[in-house]
C-alpha cells in the first residue's frame, strides 16, 4: 500500500536512536567541544527567538501613543495586521511612536482610520502618510477647509491610497478579529457638531472587548452603550471632557481599564468629574500625559497593561 501523508511509519528501532549521538561525536572530533557548544547555543538562541516571535504574533496589542493633546492608537491584531486610529496633532510624535511600536524596518500600516477631521486627530497622519505605506484609509466622509487637511488628502492621493467611508455597521475583519463601527448612525453632513459624527469602533478579539470613543459626545454615548455593553478596555472620549463619559455610560460599559489620551491643555482635561466617575466604577485609569507610551496586551486569557 502506498504510504499517505500523515500516516505513521514503522518504528525506527535501536539503530535509528543511535544516529544523533554518533553525529555529535563525529562533529566533536572534527571541530572541538568548545565550537560544538557554541554551535548548539546558537541553535538554541535561534529556536527561542522564533518561539518568542511566534508567541508575540499571537497576542493582541493595543498601543496608546503619546502625541500630546490629541488621540492616536495603534492596534496590532493577532497575526500581525495593523490598524492606526487617528494620528494626533501635526507633530512628529505619532511617527516616532510608530517607529517604537512597530518591528524594526516595518514601514507599512494595513489600515489608517481618521475618526473625524479635527486637527488634533488627523494632523499627525500627514507625516504618517508620507513615511508609511498605507493599505486603506477609513474616515466618516467629512472634510475640512484647513490647509493641513488638504495636505493630508494630497499625500494620500499621491500614494494612491484607497479611501473608504465608514458608518455604523461597517466593519474590518481579520481572521477571528472584528473592528466594527458603532457610530455615526446619522449622515455626518447633517450634524452641526463634528463630535456628534465621530467614528466609534468596538474591537472584538481573543476574548477581549475594547471601545474607542474618539471625541464622542454624551448623545453618541447614549446610542453606543446600548450596543456595546460591558467592555474590558475603554478609550475615554474627548481627552476626559466633562461633556462625555457620563455616569450612565460608564456604569453600562464598566471598563476594567480606562485610557485618557491627553497633553498640556487649557481645557482642564481630564476633568475632575470624569476622574471621579471612573473611580466610582473601579476602573484602572491610565493617562498618556503621565504614563507616556502605554500598551495593552492580551493572549486570549490574560489582559495586562505595560508602560
Amino acid at each position: 500500500m502506498k504510504k499517505q501523508f500523515g500516516e505513521a511509519g514503522p518504528p525506527l528501532g535501536r539503530p535509528g536512536l543511535q544516529i544523533f549521538p554518533e553525529i555529535f561525536k563525529y562533529i566533536e572530533c572534527k571541530v572541538g567541544r568548545f565550537i560544538l557548544l557554541v554551535f548548539l547555543l546558537l541553535i538554541l538562541c535561534i529556536w527561542l527567538v522564533v518561539r518568542i516571535a511566534s508567541a508575540s504574533r499571537s497576542n493582541l496589542l493595543i498601543h496608546f501613543l503619546p502625541v500630546g493633546q490629541g488621540d492616536s492608537e495603534l492596534i496590532v491584531l493577532p497575526g500581525g495586521a495593523t490598524v492606526l486610529i487617528d494620528g494626533g496633532p501635526p507633530t512628529l510624535d505619532a511617527v516616532r511612536a510608530l517607529d517604537a511600536a512597530l518591528p524594526s524596518g516595518v514601514r507599512s500600516i494595513d489600515i489608517v482610520v481618521m475618526t473625524h477631521p479635527q486637527l488634533d486627530h488627523f494632523g499627525g497622519l500627514i507625516d504618517v502618510a508620507k513615511r508609511y505605506k498605507i493599505g486603506a484609509f477609513v474616515s466618516n466622509g467629512l472634510s475640512s477647509d484647513q490647509a493641513s487637511f488638504r495636505e493630508l488628502k494630497k499625500a494620500l492621493e499621491d500614494r494612491r491610497v484607497q479611501q473608504i467611508t465608514f458608518g455604523a455597521g461597517d466593519s474590518i475583519r481579520y481572521a477571528s478579529n472584528t473592528l466594527i463601527a458603532l457610530a455615526p448612525s446619522l449622515n455626518p453632513e447633517s450634524v452641526k457638531n463634528q463630535n456628534d459624527a465621530v467614528l466609534v469602533f468596538e474591537l472584538l478579539a481573543k476574548n477581549t472587548k475594547a471601545l474607542f470613543m474618539s471625541d464622542a459626545t454624551s448623545d453618541v454615548e447614549d446610542m453606543v452603550e446600548k450596543t456595546a455593553g460591558r467592555v474590558d478596555v475603554l478609550k475615554i472620549s474627548h481627552h476626559g471632557s466633562k461633556f462625555s463619559s457620563s455616569e450612565t455610560f460608564l456604569k453600562t460599559t464598566l471598563p476594567k481599564f480606562a485610557f485618557i489620551e491627553v497633553g498640556k491643555n487649557s481645557y482642564g482635561h481630564p476633568t475632575p468629574q470624569v476622574l471621579t466617575r471612573l473611580g466610582e466604577i473601579g476602573a484602572r485609569v491610565f493617562r498618556t500625559d503621565r504614563d507616556g507610551f502605554i500598551t495593552v496586551r492580551s493572549d486570549g486569557t490574560m489582559l495586562s497593561v505595560l508602560k
